[in-house]
């Protein structure tokens, strides 16, 4: 009697990225991907998807790139969710997914991953993409937002007899301006240094 790996058509394989998927009248959600193959993909278990269910599928490698396909559930249960493609995937785009991840472009790599792992519900892949627990990530996060505090309000403050000859129009500009700069470049800059070196301290720490 064969098993069902001998009925399967295509080898799975394991992928490197992430997925969004997105049902009709649904909002859009985030998985971790197990392994991918030319008809289908097997995703972590939670979030939680009905069987028989369509959802439009998207899945990003941490280069950034995109392959998007239909799938409907086909199985759900403690091994993982899968999805069968409407229409098999070309053998390029298993390639882009499959393929080791990029080292070049680290930094807008970097980037994206870490806000993406900020918007995943309970965050989401966090070992996976980002090679840290969520607890450490979410502990790096709340420690650096509370250094940004007074970090971006002291220059503000001891500056503040300089500003006021200006307009407040302009001043309340520059604020947001000035909020926005701390909150999606200076601190993720400091989030992913961090999680950087701590993913380099446990590599060292690892037996060879």
């Amino acid at each position: 009697m064969s098993s069902p790996v001998d009925k399967r058509r295509h080898e799975r394989l394991p992928a490197h990225g992430e997925i969004r998927i997105k049902g009709k009248g649904r909002l859009g959600i985030y998985a971790v991907v197990l392994n991918v193959s030319l008809g289908g993909v097997l995703l972590s278990a939670t979030p939680s998807l009905p069987v028989g269910s369509q959802w439009n599928v998207s899945l990003r490698t941490l280069a950034a790139q995109r392959v998007q396909a239909m799938g409907t559930v086909v199985r759900n249960d403690d091994g993982g969710t899968a999805l069968k493609f409407a229409q098999e995937l070309s053998p390029s785009s298993l390639k882009i997914l499959t393929g080791a991840p990029e080292k070049a472009g680290g930094v807008i790599s970097a980037y994206l991953t870490y806000f993406q792992v900020g918007r995943n519900e309970r965050n989401a892949g966090c070992e996976h993409l980002l090679g840290v627990s969520r607890r450490t990530f979410k502990t790096v996060f709340y420690s650096t937002f509370s250094a940004s505090l007074p970090l971006a309000v002291a220059p503000v403050w001891f500056a503040r007899a300089a500003f006021q000859p200006w307009p407040v129009w302009l001043k309340i500009s520059l604020s947001f301006l000035y909020a926005g700069f701390w909150l999606f470049v200076l601190q993720p800059t400091m989030d992913v240094a961090i999680l950087g070196f701590i993913r380099k301290l446990r590599a060292a720490k690892q037996p060879a």
